[in-house]
């Protein structure tokens, strides 16, 4: 193992002692266009994040969202075409009070060869973390830059990259 793997392993196994008592809540409204297998996924990776990180409290309604509320996601599917020059298949836009919209490219998912459903998975996981305040981050995380460098789940050093932006 790795000195910056380890140092990362043992932020995230001493950092919850700090937080004892703390929680960090999101709401996310995941926009009706998407299929059920998408919300599926969608929910998925809120699952994986609440799983990793047990004082985070994530709500998820289908419901249309133009403009995100305080601590509220919004994730919206976008209609592109591939793109050879432009592969992206999720972003995230920053908003206030620790809000984001996030827009999932459905369609290049779809056409990208990989399993949508994992793919789909993935990326959301990974657009919430852009949501919750993370950056991208070393190969082997789920936060790293490149979809083939991305862990598919949250990783350790996603918790400790977590908890390093202060859990916002």
């Amino acid at each position: 193992m790795q000195r910056h793997q380890i140092v990362l392993v043992a932020a995230s196994l001493i950092l919850p002692a700090c937080r004892a008592g703390r929680t960090v809540e999101y709401s996310v409204a995941v926009d009706p266009a998407f299929t059920a297998d998408q919300v599926d996924a969608i929910a998925v990776a809120m699952d994986d994040w609440k799983t990793s990180v047990h004082e985070l409290r994530v709500t998820m309604t289908i419901a249309r969202c133009d403009s995100p509320s305080p601590q509220q996601v919004c994730i919206r599917p976008v209609h592109a075409p591939p793109d050879p020059v432009d592969d992206v298949v999720g972003t995230t836009r920053p908003g206030v009070s620790d809000s984001a919209t996030v827009w999932i490219y459905v369609d290049r998912i779809q056409a990208s060869g990989s399993d949508v459903r994992a793919l789909t998975e993935q990326t959301a996981a990974h657009e919430l973390g852009h949501a919750m305040g993370l950056k991208h981050a070393g190969t082997g995380t789920l936060m790293a830059t490149y979809v083939p460098q991305q862990a598919q789940a949250v990783t350790a050093a996603d918790v400790a990259q977590f908890w390093s932006v202060g859990g916002n």
